[in-house]
């Protein structure tokens, strides 16, 4: 893989069509995996995969990287809001070279998925991908907290991001 390439680096998709486009595959996939198997096992099965498959793709950018693990995540979290979709309102508290707290008030990619009765699913798809990007860059590089989502039924997404600009370069694979 390409290390320009990475889940959110194509600028012609927005995360809520591409959000879009990977439920009109899962969630009839998963609906009838549930009917199968039964709802718990069925979207720990899902969840399972699609962490394993997430993790898998940060790590292999990750590896590829020329850049210090800091410089990584700034790409990608760069990438990731030119991908932010309209309708999209947040809270900045702090924002420095070493902090950026914000908190979502509005999301979009929660108000789909809460329609279609998936927010796991979305929450899968899209919250998580902020941890995962976290865990593959390492937490000498970043630290990342969020205590609730949207998605997960709170009033709003609470962002806690710390910057350490004496991390090391990515290791090599």
């Amino acid at each position: 893989m390409d290390s320009q390439q990475h889940l959110f680096s194509d600028p012609d998709i927005s995360f809520l069509a591409q959000a879009k486009l990977q439920a009109r595959v899962l969630v009839p996939v998963l609906r009838a995996i549930r009917e199968r198997i039964g709802r718990e096992e069925a979207d720990k099965l899902v969840a399972d995969a699609l962490r394993d498959w997430s993790r898998e793709q940060f790590e292999q950018v990750a590896s590829a990287s020329q850049d210090t693990k800091l410089g990584h995540w700034q790409t990608i979290w760069g990438d990731v809001f030119k991908k932010i979709d309209e309708g999209f309102e947040m809270e900045v508290l702090q924002e420095d070279d070493a902090t950026q707290d914000f908190n979502v008030t509005h999301c979009p990619y929660a108000d789909y998925f809460q329609a279609l009765d998936e927010p796991e699913l979305g929450a899968l798809l899209l919250c998580e991908q902020d941890v995962h990007l976290a865990d593959s860059v390492g937490s000498d590089a970043v630290e990342f907290n969020r205590s609730q989502t949207i998605m997960g039924g709170a009033k709003f997404c609470d962002f806690r991001i710390r910057l350490h600009n004496k991390a090391p370069k990515s290791d090599k694979a």
